[in-house]
């Protein structure tokens, strides 16, 4: 039921403007393109975890337990944090198929050795893990498209986690420098802020039609902030939802980060519900049957069935 809420009451409702957005990307400012990427990030979690989710749902009916895809991905706080809570399984089969025998190859250890005599230990060892960290994000992006705008998609990706692990004693001396601590929860938040940004303006190149067009709406983006319309003067509602529809998909998305927000914090709501009283929980089930029914997206000539990721 909870995969049946994400698809049906987010994914297919906020696919409406994403899709408005996207395709007609020169009608819109750069306010409401960066809208649109942010929607996109919710639209695609909603939608491929939903799938995973209704997956496992029916095969637990049949006592069949399959591996967990999603583990709070907007929780991450780093993009390597990002890519161990997002598509699980692809990146299981990418560390185990990978980056582990290409990082212990006898090219890649030779490779080890060169670099520590010519750059030191410090950055010598990093440069060939930094090598085969691009490699699996490039295969990452091969894996879902033979097209220019998903090798992006991997080199993007790859930039951020390289970058990460060349300059992480840089980034403790300047915490250290600032006195801030990184358990703290203003640090935190910032991380996960940081890490929601970054993979988000990533999601232009899977999305956009083309690397060009991708390219053309991250550089969109920065321009056409010194009139911020879109909130005042009904643009939003042109994006093919009414006040209603807008109204549904924002409680469905508080709805959506709370139930994260208790899951990253150890709080299961399917163990909640099933510790209620019989009336109790079966109230429950019915009130989310009949709040999917009445609010879901679906209707005639509607593929309620089409999942993103299933052209991948």
């Amino acid at each position: 039921m909870w995969g049946f809420f994400k698809k049906l009451i987010i994914a297919d409702r906020i696919a409406i403007p994403v899709n408005e957005l996207f395709e007609n990307a020169p009608n819109y400012n750069g306010f409401l393109l960066l809208l649109g990427t942010i929607m996109y990030g919710i639209q695609v979690y909603t939608d491929f975890s939903a799938g995973m989710e209704i997956a496992r749902g029916f095969s637990q009916m049949l006592s069949i337990d399959l591996d967990l895809n999603f583990n709070q991905p907007y929780h991450a706080i780093s993009i390597e944090d990002f890519w161990r809570r997002w598509h699980i399984t692809l990146g299981s089969f990418m560390k185990d198929y990978v980056f582990y025998p290409l990082s212990l190859s006898k090219l890649n250890m030779n490779l080890g050795k060169k670099c520590r005599k010519l750059f030191g230990v410090t950055i010598g060892k990093k440069i060939p893990i930094i090598i085969v960290m691009f490699i699996v994000y490039l295969l990452v992006g091969f894996w879902h498209g033979a097209e220019w705008k998903y090798v992006a998609y991997g080199i993007w990706n790859g930039t951020f986690i390289a970058s990460t692990i060349l300059l992480e004693p840089f980034y403790n001396k300047l915490k250290k420098a600032l006195s801030i601590n990184d358990k703290s929860h203003d640090y935190i938040f910032f991380q996960r802020f940081r890490t929601f940004v970054i993979v988000s303006l990533g999601r232009l190149f899977p999305r956009a039609p083309s690397l060009m067009k991708a390219l053309f709406m991250m550089g969109r983006i920065t321009t056409g902030w010194w009139y911020i319309q879109g909130l005042f003067d009904k643009t939003l509602l042109k994006l093919g939802l009414n006040t209603a529809e807008w109204l549904v998909l924002v409680v469905g998305i508080i709805i959506l980060f709370i139930v994260d927000y208790l899951h990253e914090h150890g709080k299961s709501i399917r163990n909640i519900i099933a510790n209620q009283s019989i009336i109790v929980r079966w109230a429950i089930y019915y009130a989310i049957i009949i709040i999917i029914v009445v609010f879901g997206v679906y209707g005639p000539m509607y593929g309620a069935t089409s999942f993103i990721y299933q052209q991948f």
